[in-house]
């Protein structure tokens, strides 16, 4: 073995002759050149060495260790037994070669993780005493078991399930506390798990699958088990493994190696690797949960969960979760197989959250858990009695609600953390860095808060015994999807690009709203889960993966959702569970709206409305119905069935909704108000939904800023631009808190309150506003992106204010070219534009082009809202004006009372644009009576006088004041 000094035999033989080299006193180093400890000292240790090697082996030295007999080898070196000389006792020695060592990486990992083991002392890991480095061969020392490995111990006699699991149980603690050393064991199966003297198993190998990479190790492995000898396996002793050989003294009862690693694609060993390793992904502490299943899972039923005659096949079922059903007229208990299950889970999130609650539930045997509650109220007696004793014995038990951080830990942590971070600030984007140390912060009090939500469940029942095991159980399951939304949302972000970091803090904001999990009321009322456990596990598991595709919605990424909802589809159809069914369909529809596809969104939400109404699923059919606000709400000949469809949600919102949802519905009835233009109504849906949310939510929570905006909005509709101006400056000054300076919503906060400046006559300051605004979305977006478009339609208003017409045009005509581009020619924001164009036009006194926007604008409107809608009344208006000035009146009078109809019609009494209506038919008509005196027409001029007050009292103010004018003319006849 290169490397390792040889002892020379001494003449004269006997026990002089086994002189091992290098073996001194304790203190001294073994160089040939170090003075030589006391001559009588070293004879003794000779003897001892003696007694402890055979007179045919040669003794080699590994440091302060000498090797003894070789216990096995593998694909990632040879184990030896060994003895150390400075603390007298032997051990297990795992010598790694160069070729098997690989890298530096690889070599610092070894002993990183080789000295968090050695600070790790329990009764069910094989301890880890000294890594070292001796002449390119990495070595291992641990404690030498005597005994046989878990796989002999399941083949030699017949074991019922209680045995079993609490055999599992214990390697299961010793696997959990290696995770809270920070060390994953990456390759956990039957023959990593020692049997030592009382049946006490001890888990080997931690960590030292990462070395088993090199193309020299062991060869592809096939789906039978491999005997002793087999490629990268050959063994003398037993306990060979593909990763090394475990460290014990003895042989196996079976003389059966077992499947190897696959070198140079994936570690672990394919019969017991998760998905994650078999995609090669790195694994973390699930991974080992899932091994530690299979396994346990081969120890009840005598056969492995995953099937299959090639590796290949096996692979392929592991990858898709095809698990075996159980075998017939199994003493498996139900309970017990869930358990197994869910730790066998195909993705991750599905999986439990630690193996301390593997171990937990595995020790939750619900027989035991009746038994326990009888025992405890019959000891209330005793407790009261000695109120000293009890509290002592309380203290030495393990705290049941002690692993909450741990969980947490494996998701959020520093490693992660980092990954987010880099992956943020790597994008480029202008506000990257500000947003990862935001995001940084945000998941830091979302996931203290989860810690002390599951604290609170968890204590509730096990300590302050106030709260019903069944109640833990749906809060704990609660906070176990949160999780999973958090572990979808960690993946989007260390994946991230510019479209990401743009949306990072929503995606964030979008984690679960943790107080919902302490809402019992509203987690019985959830829809119960199948009876059949097989499939109220693979229910669970399309939950968890429908909440990673709406991640993905929300994370920008449409086309990757869209694939995974339809795919959910498929699978919620083969499960015929027609809640499930029910809750993708709605996640698709929202998913389409934004696509947009609107048609097709509606049909899927009405056929979710129909399935969650029929099955009591408030939650499902509360948002699909918010959903067809939203889609019908856009077209005036669907504004009644909007609102009736607003009235159902908000009915099935106070069956127990979050305040969140009931804000989201009354924003989506303001939304449907403001399109109906009765601005009157918007402001009372926005100010209950504000009402609602304050009412749960800080004032700086972004959904509030949210529904702050649109009221400003309304409130602008109406004609109180000071108010709007306020709801605006406190939307931005949140956005800013939450988001940062430079985050596109900023530009979109500063846009509305330019809007708001503008309508107030403050134009320079609206004017700075505006292009503030257009630098920040220019910067995040590109100058081509439909926000940009619609900053510079609000820059070209104010610019006509101004008086720059020309620069005012130009900026119209950029917009319209973007939105073209981006929407679409009939796009409904495109006939805003035109609108404003043709009225800069007409301020310029260039008519006929004013005339020609006037007319685009209007056939875009109404192919997008029908006839009767606010914005085609305005465009008439506009139309009957510049009519006027073309001398065309009879052509301005009819747009002039066409636009007053539509107006009458859909506006509340009072509002301005109402006013503004009659308005312009008093002044049209007022011309026409001016054109008819001229002319001698008396006949029409005093009918048109009659309509003209009509239009002019309706009108206000201003309008009345050409009554004055009117006056002047002759009186009607008789």
């Amino acid at each position: 073995m290169a490397g390792v000094e040889r002892s020379q035999p001494t003449p004269g033989g006997g026990d002089a002759a086994l002189t091992v080299a290098g073996v001194f006193p304790v203190g001294a180093d073994g160089s040939d050149t170090h003075e030589r400890g006391d001559p009588l000292e070293e004879a003794a240790l000779q003897r001892v060495m003696a007694r402890l090697v055979p007179g045919d082996y040669q003794p080699v030295r590994l440091g302060r260790f000498v090797l003894l007999e070789r216990l096995g080898a593998g694909g990632m070196g040879v184990v030896h037994a060994g003895y150390d000389d400075m603390l007298d006792r032997r051990v297990a020695l795992k010598l790694i070669g160069g070729a098997q060592a690989g890298g530096p990486a690889a070599r610092k990992r070894l002993f990183r993780e080789a000295q968090a083991m050695a600070k790790l002392s329990h009764a069910n890991v094989v301890q880890v005493f000294e890594a070292g480095d001796h002449d390119g061969h990495l070595f291992i020392a641990m404690e030498l078991v005597e005994g046989r490995t878990l796989r002999a111990w399941c083949r030699e006699a017949p074991r019922r399930w209680p045995e079993i699991v609490r055999l599992f149980v214990q390697i299961g603690e010793g696997l959990a506390a290696a995770h809270a050393a920070g060390v994953v064991h990456r390759d956990f199966k039957p023959d990593n798990v020692l049997i030592g003297k009382g049946d006490v198993p001890k888990v080997a190998d931690f960590g030292l699958a990462t070395l088993a990479w090199s193309p020299s190790a062991a060869g592809d492995s096939t789906a039978g088990d491999s005997t002793a000898g087999s490629t990268g396996s050959g063994s003398t002793g037993s306990g060979s493994t593909g990763s090394g050989g475990s460290m014990h003294a003895g042989r196996s009862a079976s003389g059966a190696g077992e499947l190897l690693t696959r070198s140079g694609e994936v570690m672990g060993t394919p019969a017991y690797m998760p998905p994650e390793q078999c995609i090669d992904r790195v694994s973390d502490a699930t991974s080992d949960q899932f091994s530690f299943c299979v396994a346990l899972y081969e120890a009840l039923y005598g056969e492995r969960p995953f099937t299959g005659d090639t590796l290949a096949q096996i692979v392929r079922h592991v990858v898709n979760g095809e698990i075996q059903p159980a075998p017939a007229r199994t003493e498996v208990p139900a309970w017990l197989r869930a358990c197994v299950l869910r730790g066998l889970s195909a993705r991750r999130r599905d999986r439990f959250p630690s193996m301390r609650a593997v171990v937990n539930a595995l020790g939750d045997d619900p027989r035991v858990r009746r038994r326990r509650a009888l025992l405890r109220w019959g000891g209330a007696a005793v407790v009261v009695g000695s109120v000293g004793a009890g509290v002592a014995v309380v203290q030495l038990r393990p705290q049941p609600c002690a692993d909450a951080g741990v969980a947490m830990d494996e998701r959020w942590n520093d490693a992660v953390r980092g990954r987010v971070s880099a992956a943020l600030s790597g994008t480029g984007v202008a506000y990257a860095r500000d947003t990862a140390s935001r995001v940084d912060e945000a998941l830091d009090r979302w996931t203290d808060r989860w810690r002390a939500e599951y604290r609170d469940a968890c204590e509730a029942t096990q300590i302050a015994g106030v709260q019903s095991e069944a109640a833990m159980d749906l809060r704990i399951g609660c906070l176990d999807r949160a999780a999973s939304g958090l572990v979808a949302t960690l993946e989007q972000l260390v994946v991230a690009d510019a479209g990401t970091v743009e949306r990072a803090m929503r995606l964030v904001g979008a984690l679960p709203r943790l107080s919902t999990c302490g809402d019992l009321d509203a987690l019985r009322a959830r829809v119960a889960p199948p009876d059949d456990p097989e499939v109220a596990a693979a229910v669970a598991g399309l939950q968890a993966a429908l909440g990673e595709a709406q991640v993905l919605h929300l994370a920008g990424r449409i086309d990757a959702a869209e694939q995974a909802l339809r795919a959910l589809q498929g699978e919620a159809d083969r499960l015929r569970y027609r809640p499930l069914r029910s809750e993708v369909d709605e996640a698709l529809g929202a998913l389409l709206v934004v696509k947009p596809d609107l048609p097709a969104a509606e049909t899927l939400y009405r056929v979710a409305l129909a399935g969650a109404l029929a099955d009591g699923d408030d939650a499902v059919a509360m948002r699909a119905a918010a959903g067809l606000v939203m889609v019908l709400g856009s077209r005036a000949t669907r504004f009644a069935e909007a609102e009736w469809l607003g009235a159902l949600a908000l009915a099935l919102a106070e069956r127990g909704a979050t305040a969140w949802r009931i804000a989201d519905i009354h924003n989506s009835m303001g939304g449907l108000r403001i399109n109906q233009g009765r601005y009157a109504l918007a402001e009372v849906e926005f100010r209950t939904g504000l009402e609602a949310l304050l009412a749960a939510a800080d004032e700086d929570d972004p959904e509030v800023a949210v529904l702050r905006e649109n009221l400003g909005t309304a409130l602008g509709n109406l004609g109180r631009l000071e108010e709007s101006l306020v709801e605006h400056r406190r939307a931005l000054d949140i956005r800013e808190a939450v988001f940062g300076p430079e985050h596109p919503l900023i530009a979109t906060g500063r846009t509305h309150l330019g809007a708001s400046l503008q309508a107030l006559g403050r134009y320079d300051e609206a004017e700075l506003e505006l292009r503030a605004a257009i630098d920040l979305l220019v910067l995040a977006f590109g100058p081509a992106h439909p926000d940009v478009a619609m900053g510079r339609v609000n820059l070209a208003v104010v610019l006509d204010e101004l008086g720059r017409h020309r620069e005012a045009q130009a900026e119209y005509r950029s917009s319209i070219a973007i939105l073209e581009r981006t929407d679409g020619a009939e796009h409904p924001q495109i006939a805003q534009v035109r609108n404003n164009l043709g009225t800069s036009f007409e301020d310029e006194g260039r008519l006929v082009e004013a005339e020609a926007e006037y007319r685009a604008a209007i056939g875009i409107a109404r192919g997008a809202y029908g006839e009767r809608h606010p914005d085609v009344a305005r465009t008439y208006g506009n139309l009957g004006s510049v009519l006027v000035d073309q001398g065309r009146l009879d052509e301005a009078v009819d747009a002039a009372e066409l636009a007053l109809a539509i107006s009458k019609d859909v506006l509340d009494a009072g509002h301005p644009d109402l006013l503004y209506a009659y308005r312009e038919a008093c002044s049209i008509r007022f011309e026409r009576v001016k054109w008819a005196e001229r002319a001698g027409v008396r006949g029409a001029a005093l009918a048109d006088i009659r309509e003209a007050r009509v239009r002019c009292e309706a009108g206000g103010p201003e309008a009345a004041a050409m009554l004055e004018a009117l006056g002047a003319w002759p009186p009607e006849p008789g």
